[in-house]
């Protein structure tokens, strides 16, 4: 991506472990970045089948060797943090996600809470700390840059609202769309979400059966240095961004975790999806729950990282509403806050970032008890009979999948915090102070009313809703890299554009010089057309690889510039040359012995021959 390879960015793999002997992984393996948190040692090599990080890290890094394929970022340094996903405290956690803290500078996460349904999980105090902590001091208090899938629970009605790690201002939720831009089957909706990738092949809509039956998904690496083409879902998603996001620290190692997040929101491409949710927020960005802000466009956002400059320091405000409110069966409340960010301020917010709804909710009155370990007890005793589990999982009851929440904005921007669920049948527990995030309301200016409406639609038992606050988070002024955005791109632009004329294109509608990154309709004279790019004549190949590293041996088949000095290609001709000729005077030298030898009786006769001989030997 214009000569970006992810050069000088560390970025490590948190899951259960990495193969760092592979040989598609062992070129950028980096010892620093990798630590085994079950064995305590410096390999994060895992052991039996698991193969998961393994494939999370060959999407980021494969190297152009021709074994299995070549990564996003396949200069990147790349290591590898191994933990058991499923025995993890929330201490561990913490420590695992500040590694090296300084060092490292994208942690790339492809795990997170049970995707059942009915599961509600999320870091504990201290990985959270962690999180606030490591986006003000990491990288060199450029903040930490932490990815996470957003989730493969849609099969299940599941959504990422329901999961602490996506609902954190402080990370980045990618999801899944498939190659003809639809919402992967498996993909969890939730206004937290910020973009998607195109990380799953299939040929039907959505079922589990078809999707079994689709051709080939991402290709990776596995265990035992072996390929794979069968690597698909959220799992995907989140390396892919990981390797984009690299590329754009190269092109820029100044961005901060913040400018990372406003690149994907203003670069990101929702109008190649199909969308059937689309919305447009107060500040112009169209959203969507299923897709964020749309999918993730590498050569946008690396276009706009080389030119970026960091927006302002973050500010926050909080609204507390203290009222306790019943929702009776078949009911809502409402509550309102009122935002009076008229008076300029460097404590007021005037472009809006992320919006944080915390709130506790409990289900009363539920008569019989539902909890998640009911839902083994069944499982085991119907012997994983899907039938009778769907119907014992939506048995009319006080649920805690009944509950919904939405939010609108004072620009009329509502938000979806939590959709209803329906497999979550349980009601011993609720919400205790969740915060449910949304990223819709981004630019926009916040004064004025908001409105958070809890609607319960089950036809017993009721809701207590408590504990409301309302987090704002934002800037006190738009951005200056944000006021720059033209009204209108220039013509030769193809989608996006982050300054005036043809050279402020994220995207050109035909084709872009590799100098100076100026859009064209033509390649001018000099200049050689490869896909999308006009690569200039002295400069073509390191100016627009994305593979090769510059001490990387020329491949066979390539040639070098026809005006490059071939002076020293004579040498190796003198040399064979000389050697010929010694050959040959050696072979006349013998020759010549062996006449001698043989007739030694007309050594008088031919003696001047012979002088001439020599003669002519030390000539050559």
């Amino acid at each position: 991506m214009q000569g970006f390879i992810g050069r000088g960015v560390v970025v490590t793999v948190v899951d259960d472990g990495v193969e760092v002997s592979h040989p598609d992984l062992q070129i950028n393996f980096d010892v620093q970045a990798s630590r085994d948190f079950i064995d305590h040692d410096s390999d994060p090599t895992p052991t039996g089948s698991d193969s998961h990080g393994t494939a999370c890290a060959g999407v980021i890094g494969m190297a152009r060797n021709g074994v299995c394929g070549v990564g996003v970022a396949p200069g990147t340094s790349l290591g590898g943090l191994r933990l058991d996903l499923g025995y993890t405290f929330d201490v561990s956690q913490a420590g695992i996600l500040s590694y090296e803290d300084s060092y490292v500078d994208i942690y790339s996460n492809s795990w997170g809470p049970a995707e059942t349904g009915f599961t509600v999980g999320g870091p504990g105090y201290l990985t959270l700390e962690t999180f606030k902590r490591e986006t003000k001091q990491g990288r060199n208090s450029k903040g930490s840059i932490y990815v996470f899938a957003s989730g493969n629970g849609g099969r299940y009605h599941d959504s990422c609202a329901a999961d602490g790690y996506v609902n954190s201002i402080y990370t980045i939720a990618v999801g899944s769309a498939d190659q003809d831009g639809r919402q992967a089957y498996y993909d969890e909706d939730c206004s937290a979400k910020m973009a998607v990738t195109f990380s799953h092949n299939s040929n039907t809509a959505a079922s589990p059966d078809n999707a079994r039956k689709a051709s080939k998904q991402l290709l990776t690496t596995s265990l035992h240095g072996q390929c794979s083409d069968s690597f698909s879902g959220t799992s995907a998603s989140a390396p892919l961004l990981s390797g984009v996001i690299a590329l754009a620290l190269e092109a820029n190692p100044d961005l901060t975790w913040r400018d990372v997040q406003y690149l994907i929101v203003y670069t990101s491409n929702i109008d190649i999806l199909t969308v059937d949710d689309l919305a447009t927020n107060g500040a112009g960005l169209k959203f969507s729950h299923h897709f964020g802000f749309g999918a993730i466009d590498a050569e946008a956002l690396v276009t706009r990282a080389r030119h970026w400059t960091s927006v302002p320091e973050q500010i926050s405000q909080s609204f507390t509403h203290s009222m306790i409110h019943t929702i009776p069966a078949s009911g809502s409340a409402t509550v309102e806050f009122t935002v009076d960010n008229s008076r300029w301020s460097y404590e007021n917010i005037r472009f809006l970032e992320h919006v944080v709804l915390t709130v506790t909710l409990e289900i009363g009155d539920y008569g019989r008890q539902y909890t998640v370990d009911d839902f083994f007890t069944y499982h085991d005793r119907t012997g994983n009979a899907t039938e009778k589990l769907i119907e014992w999982l939506t048995d009319p009851h006080p649920r805690r999948g009944d509950i919904q929440i939405q939010l609108t904005s004072p620009q009329n921007t509502t938000s979806t915090l939590l959709p209803y669920r329906d497999f979550d049948f349980v009601n011993d527990e609720g919400y205790d102070n969740w915060p449910f995030m949304s990223v819709h309301n981004w630019g926009e200016d916040p004064t004025g009313t908001w409105t958070m409406r809890i609607s319960y639609k089950s036809s017993s038992g009721y809701v207590r809703v408590s504990g409301v606050n309302l987090e704002l988070y934002g800037t006190w002024r738009t951005p200056g890299v944000v006021r720059a955005i033209p009204d209108r791109c220039h013509e030769t632009c193809g989608r996006g554009c982050w300054g005036e004329g043809p050279t402020g294109c994220d995207v050109c509608a035909n084709l872009r010089l590799d100098t100076t990154l100026e859009c064209v309709d033509n390649c001018p004279p000099g200049f050689t057309e490869y896909h999308s790019y006009c690569l200039s004549s002295e400069d073509s190949r390191s100016n627009i690889s994305t593979a090769t590293d510059s001490e990387e041996t020329q491949s066979e088949g390539e040639s070098e510039d026809e005006s490059e000095d071939t002076s020293d290609l004579n040498v190796p001709i003198l040399l064979s040359c000389t050697v010929a000729a010694l050959i040959v005077v050696f072979l006349v030298v013998i020759f010549s012995l062996v006449t001698l030898i043989a007739c030694g009786h007309y050594r008088k006769t031919r003696q001047t021959q012979f002088s001439r001989l020599k003669e002519s030997i030390t000539s050559v």
